[in-house]
């Protein structure tokens, strides 16, 4: 009978070690690899509380601060503040005493809060020199030329603007109309902040949709790279193949008329070349060419292009999807 208890309380010890080791593995998991995730969420207010005690980093653009932190004189040692705010809110969104994070302040949080373990060896030093920790600047693709241009062009209409380097995929603009200024989510008083947002997120013309994010949009001319490219690799064209470019084209079972941009034709007798389309951009040969080439060529060209594909820039992009059976003119 002994020995039946001393074998069961064998079994009950060693049960409770595997339970002790079980619990020092995952604390130590927890602390050891997961610390800098779970410090970095931006919805975690105590985070967000201490975080202000420390100097944010810089969101740059070449060498000029599109959002920096700005030392005050009370309880929170910090002010997150954005130079020329509404240019810019679409790419920097805002970093909130209230609402955490959006846009790059939200995605790059872990480095901009000085929180990314790329930073242990800096942490040591500044700790060993008795100097304050300071958050990581993050440097962007953005042209400040191009991205003024893409908001003076908006000029407050309802609109988005993407330029995209073609030889890299830089994004060199990210425009998204009408806008608003971070600043009023920034500030440290709570009660402005939740005043500011709710009037803004009550505003018919949506101020707050990062438009080229968030939605799809027709993309217009660029679209005949895809057309382009469809119609090469279906092996019945070449870059000197004529196409019909007359001023204008019917659209099937409809009575609308796509005409080109100028009000002219494409090329001498309505003729020109697929390359020569390309070039001028011309809306009535590429309008026959799609309805030749029909929907399944286009729509699985238009796929190695990245429709239907998930992608972050980094922020996450809404998916580019083509039309699920469209009709002939819809592929025009």
């Amino acid at each position: 009978m002994v020995k039946a208890m001393i074998r069961q309380i064998n079994r009950v010890t060693a049960a409770i070690v595997v339970l002790l080791l079980a619990l020092i593995i995952n604390l130590s998991y927890i602390q050891v690899f997961k610390a800098g995730d779970l410090r970095g969420q931006a919805g975690n207010q105590r985070v967000t509380l201490t975080e202000y005690s420390r100097e944010r980093g810089p969101i740059l653009l070449a060498s000029e601060a599109i959002a920096e932190s700005t030392p005050t004189s009370d309880a929170l040692k910090y002010l997150r503040e954005y130079p020329d705010g509404s240019t810019y809110a679409s790419i920097t969104g805002f970093y909130s005493l209230v609402y955490g994070a959006t846009g790059i302040e939200s995605e790059a949080n872990n480095i901009l809060a000085g929180n990314d373990s790329r930073f242990f060896v800096d942490r040591l030093q500044q700790l060993f020199a008795n100097r304050e920790p300071k958050g990581g600047a993050i440097r962007l693709t953005i042209d400040p030329d191009a991205q003024m241009a893409a908001m003076k062009a908006l000029n407050g209409r309802t609109g988005a603007v993407v330029a995209i380097d073609p030889t890299t995929g830089a994004i060199l603009a990210l425009a998204s109309s009408p806008s608003f200024d971070p600043n009023l989510l920034s500030s440290h008083d709570a009660g402005d902040i939740q005043a500011n947002y709710e009037e803004l997120n009550a505003d018919t013309n949506q101020p707050l949709l990062n438009r080229p994010l968030a939605m799809t949009l027709p993309p217009g001319s660029t679209f005949k790279l895809v057309t382009a490219a469809a119609a090469l690799e279906s092996g019945n064209y070449v870059a000197g193949t004529e196409l019909p470019g007359p001023t204008q084209i019917n659209l099937p079972g409809t009575d609308v008329q796509l005409g080109n941009w100028n009000g002219k034709s494409c090329g001498p007798g309505d003729v020109t070349t697929l390359q020569a389309a390309l070039e001028i951009s011309c809306n009535t040969a590429f309008a026959w060419l799609g309805m030749e080439l029909g929907a399944d060529a286009i729509s699985e060209q238009a796929q190695k292009f990245g429709f239907e594909s998930e992608f972050e820039v980094p922020m996450t992009a809404a998916i580019s999807r083509f039309p699920v059976d469209p009709n002939k003119p819809q592929t025009a």
